[in-house]
């Protein structure tokens, strides 16, 4: 009984933590993803708990392939889950499609599982299944193609994904773990999931029929991939939180420099868009780090480095294309931390910079400040100018001698 219970640990893990995000009030991208992880995961555990702690000895056929039917469709979408929440979690969405192109042979190996054993019946996969375990290779009375079909995708094809997948996705956690190690909570996080992969492989090398006949090996493999995943989730729903409070800081700092214009003028800086740390003695400091840590942070300093708002022709295409994210991301990032749209602040910033220009040199015309700040043409720099200060460009120099 005691062995029995500890093969469902994994499972309660995921639940019990899965649970608690159902019920997290504010949930970014992140945390979403994590949350459908813990989910796939929950009923992957399940099902190979069941399948290893039910049978003592591999009678039930009509069991075993019901269960085999439900792990094609969970068992090899558990590590493309898993990287695509590492992506987000560094705030880089989208910026692996190694991780989606990772989706497409689980699909179709699952699709195809799936349609094969509709045809079949559970009858006949049954009969397949205790025949070919009585002779200890393919039974003559099944060599018709689907049957041979059958095997090859429910075993062969299965076999060959899935190591791919466990593979393919150990490297990532190495090739994180090796550009992401000054950031604590993230190399923790991949640390563990490395060894839970580790621990996976073995399980897979032992084989079902050997953990069926040694149910004690099995709990162990299970208490540990409990306590790892337990360890894991604690420090991935966590790292969330911080970042948020982190990330909150620097938006602060960052919000007050790049509306400054619109609190006093004279409190205008040559860089309209400066994140400073909140506990930095210099009152200026461009945050302009080697690996932005998250999508808000390279957004600003992006903004802050390479002015790209100075271009007229200057597109939301363009900016996700140099922060490898995509429209959806720009635009969520846009509403949830600067309350206005990704038009609206590129044209705030451009106004900010054609106040300088116009500080700078005041016998400029209109058409050459517009041009240098980033606006077509003047009239869409003046019509801009007036909707957010209300009044024009010379009207507002004159105010400031």
């Amino acid at each position: 009984m005691l062995n029995f219970a500890a093969l469902f640990l994994p499972c309660f893990v995921c639940l019990i933590w899965g649970g608690m995000l159902v019920f997290t009030p504010h949930r970014g991208t992140a945390r979403n993803v994590f949350m459908i992880l813990l989910f796939i995961s929950a009923v992957y555990f399940f099902v190979d708990a069941f399948y290893v702690g039910q049978i003592e000895s591999a009678s039930d056929y009509s069991l075993l392939v019901r269960l085999d039917a439900v792990s094609q469709f969970v068992t090899m979408a558990l590590i493309p889950f898993m990287v695509l929440y590492i992506i987000v979690a560094q705030g880089k969405m989208f910026s692996w499609p190694v991780t989606y192109l990772s989706l497409v042979p689980c699909i179709c190996q699952g699709v195809a599982s799936f349609v094969i054993y509709m045809i079949l019946g559970n009858a006949n996969a049954v009969g397949f299944l205790q025949a070919f375990d009585m002779l200890g290779g393919f039974p003559p009375q099944y060599d018709i193609p689907i049957y041979h079909a059958y095997y090859a995708i429910n075993h062969t094809i299965y076999n060959v994904v899935l190591a791919a997948e466990v593979l393919g996705g150990m490297g990532y956690l190495v090739y994180v773990f090796v550009r992401r190690k000054d950031n604590k909570e993230i190399s923790s996080f991949v640390s563990l999931m490395f060894i839970l992969l580790v621990i996976t492989i073995f399980r897979i090398l032992l084989g079902r029929l050997f953990l069926i006949s040694h149910s004690g090996v099995s709990s162990v493999l299970s208490a540990l991939m409990a306590l790892d995943m337990f360890f894991a989730c604690h420090i991935a729903v966590g790292m969330r939180s911080v970042e948020g409070d982190k990330r909150a800081g620097l938006l602060s700092d960052a919000l007050e420099k790049i509306n400054s214009p619109f609190v006093s003028d004279k409190d205008d800086t040559d860089q309209p868009v400066v994140l400073e740390y909140a506990a930095s003695h210099a009152p200026n400091v461009i945050l302009a780090p080697t690996k932005p840590k998250n999508l808000l942070e390279s957004f600003i300093v992006y903004m802050a480095k390479e002015r790209p708002y100075l271009n007229p022709e200057l597109t939301v295409q363009e900016v996700c294309e140099e922060l490898h994210t995509n429209r959806t991301y720009i635009s969520e990032l846009m509403s949830e931390n600067f309350k206005m749209s990704f038009r609206d602040y590129i044209g705030l910033l451009r106004i900010s910079a054609a106040k300088r220009l116009l500080r700078e040199d005041s016998t400029r015309t209109l058409e050459d400040i517009a041009a240098d700040s980033g606006f077509a043409s003047s009239s869409q720099f003046v019509k801009k100018f007036k909707e957010l200060t209300g009044t024009t460009p010379r009207a507002w120099l004159a105010d400031q001698s």
